[in-house]
């Protein structure tokens, strides 16, 4: 899981108006980990207070600045109780037990503890899986233009946002999915 938080946000908007920030570190974070075929929540603090890191091996810091005390105690006992937190280097907050690494290494812890269930030769393709009874959907999407997210888009700016938008090319893209569990039937959906 990746923590979204409330504080950081408000933390951003005074004294210098830096809201957003958190905004594109958490979906950069989670970019990396969807390229990865790696699933990824994204959770708030509240979600935390409730108990939800019990569902998780790893809780991801990239892009908070600030945490409420309550908030703060409770992933440090995550932590203790052997739970990862994994966060950048110079990350303004402090959680004993949490191991420090660049975003794209703690994609890759993760994704090394518990691998993706299909493995895609191509990291322009992304793939989620999602799961109905004893049924396992896999979802194979051509996310070529993806690459461009990082182009600033706002709506305050609309002119410059279309501009940019002209620069982004969509293309085909081949890859090769390896499926990890074998003997299974596989079906074909195109769609667009």
């Amino acid at each position: 899981a990746c923590l979204y938080s409330f504080a950081t946000d408000a933390a951003e908007i005074a004294p210098d108006w830096h809201y957003g920030r958190q905004q594109e570190d958490v979906t950069a974070f989670y970019r990396l980990a969807l390229r990865r075929q790696l699933p990824l929540n994204v959770i708030g603090e509240e979600e935390i207070l409730g108990g939800i890191l019990k569902n998780y091996d790893h809780l991801c810091l990239y892009g908070t600045k600030a945490l409420p005390a309550s908030v703060h105690k409770a992933i440090e006992a995550y932590a203790a109780a052997g739970g990862t937190v994994l966060c950048p280097d110079d990350s303004p907050v402090k959680v004993a037990g949490a191991q420090p690494c660049a975003p794209e290494t703690a994609v890759e812890i993760m994704a090394n503890r518990q691998p993706p269930p299909v493995e895609i030769s191509n990291p322009d393709i992304t793939c989620r899986e999602f799961r109905a009874g004893a049924a396992s959907y896999f979802v194979l999407v051509n996310n070529y233009s993806d690459r461009y997210w990082g182009m600033r888009g706002w709506w305050v700016d609309l002119a410059a946002t279309f501009k940019d938008g002209t620069l982004v090319t969509e293309q085909s893209v081949t890859a090769t999915a390896t499926f990890r569990k074998p003997g299974a039937t596989l079906f074909d959906l195109l769609t667009g």
